[in-house]
């Protein structure tokens, strides 16, 4: 499988709802990121990203426009490391180089430098 890993929008403090960019093995899309009373709920949109680099070095993500659309994912992470999927099943995840992996047996997703509030 071939992995997205990029550096991603940081989130300084989680909102009601926030938006971040997620990376995968189809690419990269928005989630909107809501809280319950057990962790987050991440939901996608499916549209697809692409991340630039701007010549100071940052980088940004651009909607490829035209491209075909992602399926529509909702990640559920809890606040004990814990993750779920109606697609992926039960998973976890962790903090890894300043930012979190959502892992399931036959996927991971990459969401560098959020900041969620529940620790």
């Amino acid at each position: 499988m071939k992995y997205y890993f990029l550096s991603l929008i940081i989130i300084s403090s989680l909102t009601k709802a926030e938006l971040t960019i997620g990376c995968y093995s189809k690419g990269c899309t928005n989630f909107t990121i809501e809280e319950n009373k057990h962790g987050t709920i991440w939901t996608s949109n499916g549209k697809q990203y692409q991340w630039l680099e701007n010549k100071e070095g940052n980088t940004y993500a651009v909607e490829i426009k035209n491209a075909k659309k992602l399926k529509k994912i909702t990640l559920y992470i809890g606040k004990d490391f814990d993750a779920y999927s109606k697609l992926y099943g039960k998973g976890f995840y962790l903090w890894k180089n300043g930012g979190r992996v959502v892992e399931f047996q036959n996927e991971k997703f990459y969401f560098a430098r959020n900041e969620n509030g529940d620790e």
